[in-house]
Protein backbone atom coordinates (compact mmCIF):
# COMPACT_ATOMS: atom_id res chain seq x y z
CA UNK A 1 0.00 0.00 0.00
CA UNK A 2 1.10 3.49 -0.67
CA UNK A 3 1.52 6.12 1.96
CA UNK A 4 -0.40 9.37 1.81
CA UNK A 5 1.01 12.64 0.57
CA UNK A 6 -0.67 15.69 -0.79
CA UNK A 7 -0.62 16.90 -4.37
CA UNK A 8 -1.13 20.38 -5.80
CA UNK A 9 -4.90 19.96 -5.75
CA UNK A 10 -4.99 18.72 -2.15
CA UNK A 11 -5.85 15.11 -2.98
CA UNK A 12 -3.84 12.34 -1.40
CA UNK A 13 -1.66 10.30 -3.69
CA UNK A 14 0.34 7.18 -3.16
CA UNK A 15 4.01 7.91 -2.67
CA UNK A 16 4.77 4.47 -4.08
CA UNK A 17 3.40 5.54 -7.46
CA UNK A 18 5.89 7.05 -9.86
CA UNK A 19 5.30 10.02 -12.08
CA UNK A 20 2.17 11.29 -10.29
CA UNK A 21 1.56 14.70 -11.75
CA UNK A 22 1.70 17.35 -9.07
CA UNK A 23 3.04 15.07 -6.37
CA UNK A 24 5.04 16.62 -3.58
CA UNK A 25 7.69 14.06 -2.73
CA UNK A 26 9.58 16.39 -0.38
CA UNK A 27 6.70 16.73 2.09
CA UNK A 28 6.56 14.80 5.34
CA UNK A 29 3.24 13.23 6.22
CA UNK A 30 2.73 11.79 9.69
CA UNK A 31 -0.02 9.27 10.42
CA UNK A 32 -1.46 10.49 13.71
CA UNK A 33 -2.05 8.25 16.69
CA UNK A 34 -5.39 6.49 16.30
CA UNK A 35 -6.03 5.76 19.96
CA UNK A 36 -9.48 6.69 21.18
CA UNK A 37 -9.40 10.38 22.10
CA UNK A 38 -13.03 10.63 23.23
CA UNK A 39 -12.07 10.87 26.92
CA UNK A 40 -9.66 13.74 26.19
CA UNK A 41 -10.89 17.26 26.91
CA UNK A 42 -10.29 19.37 23.78
CA UNK A 43 -8.92 22.89 24.05
CA UNK A 44 -11.20 25.86 23.40
CA UNK A 45 -9.15 26.65 20.27
CA UNK A 46 -9.69 23.10 18.96
CA UNK A 47 -13.43 23.37 19.58
CA UNK A 48 -13.63 26.81 17.97
CA UNK A 49 -11.57 25.77 14.94
CA UNK A 50 -13.63 22.61 14.44
CA UNK A 51 -16.90 24.52 14.88
CA UNK A 52 -15.83 26.94 12.14
CA UNK A 53 -14.83 23.99 9.95
CA UNK A 54 -18.34 22.60 10.44
CA UNK A 55 -19.80 25.93 9.36
CA UNK A 56 -20.95 27.09 12.78
CA UNK A 57 -20.83 30.76 13.73
CA UNK A 58 -18.99 30.47 17.04
CA UNK A 59 -20.46 33.70 18.44
CA UNK A 60 -24.04 33.46 17.16
CA UNK A 61 -24.39 29.69 17.63
CA UNK A 62 -22.50 29.10 20.86
CA UNK A 63 -25.35 26.81 21.98
CA UNK A 64 -24.19 24.36 19.28
CA UNK A 65 -20.53 24.20 20.35
CA UNK A 66 -21.24 20.89 22.09
CA UNK A 67 -21.34 19.32 18.63
CA UNK A 68 -17.82 20.52 17.85
CA UNK A 69 -16.60 19.57 21.35
CA UNK A 70 -17.69 15.95 20.80
CA UNK A 71 -16.73 15.79 17.13
CA UNK A 72 -13.18 17.08 17.49
CA UNK A 73 -12.22 14.11 19.70
CA UNK A 74 -14.46 11.48 18.05
CA UNK A 75 -12.62 8.43 16.70
CA UNK A 76 -12.01 8.24 12.97
CA UNK A 77 -13.88 5.27 11.44
CA UNK A 78 -11.92 2.34 10.01
CA UNK A 79 -10.13 2.33 7.52
CA UNK A 80 -9.58 6.09 7.70
CA UNK A 81 -6.59 7.57 9.54
CA UNK A 82 -5.87 11.13 10.55
CA UNK A 83 -2.67 12.37 8.93
CA UNK A 84 -0.75 15.61 9.27
CA UNK A 85 1.41 17.46 6.79
CA UNK A 86 2.92 20.58 8.31
CA UNK A 87 0.06 22.30 10.13
CA UNK A 88 -2.66 20.69 7.98
CA UNK A 89 -4.57 17.66 9.27
CA UNK A 90 -6.38 15.54 6.70
CA UNK A 91 -7.97 12.09 6.61
CA UNK A 92 -6.72 9.26 4.42
CA UNK A 93 -8.36 5.92 3.63
CA UNK A 94 -5.60 3.32 3.35
CA UNK A 95 -7.86 0.86 1.55
CA UNK A 96 -9.18 3.12 -1.21
CA UNK A 97 -6.34 5.70 -1.21
CA UNK A 98 -8.92 8.49 -0.87
CA UNK A 99 -8.38 11.69 1.03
Amino acid sequence: RGSPHRGKRGGAMSSSGSGDEGSNVDSQVEVLDDRDQSAREPTEDEVSDYAEFLGLDVDAESHLLWIARIGVVAPVPHPWKACQEGEEVFYFNFETQES
